[in-house]
C-alpha cells in the first residue's frame, strides 16, 4: 500500500492486494471490508458527533477497469469472468479519505491520526463469503492472515508508529514498514514527540 497525508489532513491511498482463491468453488464476486465508508455522514452511528469522507478513485482486477458496489462497509467486486479454484489475482483500490475526530478505532485527536482498519480487507470464504454487519462496539469482521508493505508520506513534524516489525525512528515523514502474518495492520501517526530525561514520552508542547 502507499499512503500519504497532505495538510489539509487528507489521506490518498493506493491499496494493492494478491488475492488468492484457495476454496474449491470459483468467485463469482471478491467482497471487502471497508470500514472508513461506515463513518461518512450517510452512514456514521448517530452518536457519533463528526464524519468521515470517502471516494474511491480507481478499481482495477489484473489492470483491467472492475465496476463496484459500496454499500456501508462493504465494498463488492466483480471479476469479469470470475475467479477459479487456485487462481490469483491483482485488486488495486484507490481511494481518499478524511478521518473522524474522535472517531472509533479510525480516529483524529489533537491532530494525531490514529488508522485501525483503514484499509480493503477482504473477508474470509467459508462455504461462502463471511461479511458482517459494521458494529461500532465489537468484532464485526472477518479477515485471513495476510502479509502487509506500507510505503508513507507525512507532513514534517510527524512519525509514524504500526504494527511492523520495526519503525523509521521518530521524526522520519517517509518510508516503508512490513509485517508478515498479521490479522491486521494498524498505524499512528503522531506530531514528533520528545524524550524527558524520565523516559516519558510527551509533546513538544508540554
Amino acid at each position: 500500500m502507499n499512503v500519504e497525508l497532505d495538510d489539509n489532513k487528507t489521506f490518498q491511498v493506493k491499496s494493492a492486494i494478491t488475492v488468492n482463491n484457495l476454496s474449491s468453488d470459483i468467485w463469482n464476486e471478491l467482497v471487502f471490508y471497508f470500514i472508513p465508508n461506515a463513518f461518512t455522514k450517510e452512514n456514521k452511528p448517530e452518536r457519533m458527533t463528526s464524519a468521515s469522507t470517502f471516494s474511491i478513485t480507481r478499481v482495477a482486477i489484473n489492470g483491467e477497469y472492475t465496476p463496484f458496489d459500496l454499500k456501508n462497509d462493504i465494498l463488492l467486486l466483480k471479476p469479469v469472468n470470475g475467479m477459479n479454484a487456485g487462481a490469483e489475482a491483482k485488486v488495486e483500490i484507490e481511494y481518499s479519505m478524511t478521518i473522524p475526530e474522535k472517531g472509533a478505532r479510525l480516529s483524529e485527536s489533537n491532530g494525531n491520526f490514529y488508522l485501525a482498519q483503514w484499509y480493503p480487507m477482504l473477508a474470509e470464504y467459508k462455504n461462502g463469503w463471511e461479511k458482517e454487519d459494521f458494529s461500532l462496539t465489537g468484532e464485526s469482521y472477518h479477515t485471513d492472515y495476510s502479509d502487509f508493505t506500507v510505503h508513507y508520506q507525512v507532513p514534517q513534524g510527524y512519525s509514524v508508529f504500526s504494527s511492523a516489525e520495526q519503525d523509521a525512528k521518530e521524526g522520519t515523514n517517509n518510508g516503508t514498514v512490513s509485517m508478515k502474518h498479521i490479522k491486521e495492520f494498524y498505524m499512528a501517526i503522531v506530531q514528533n514527540m520528545m524524550v524527558k530525561s524520565t523516559g516519558l514520552m510527551v509533546s513538544p508542547s508540554e
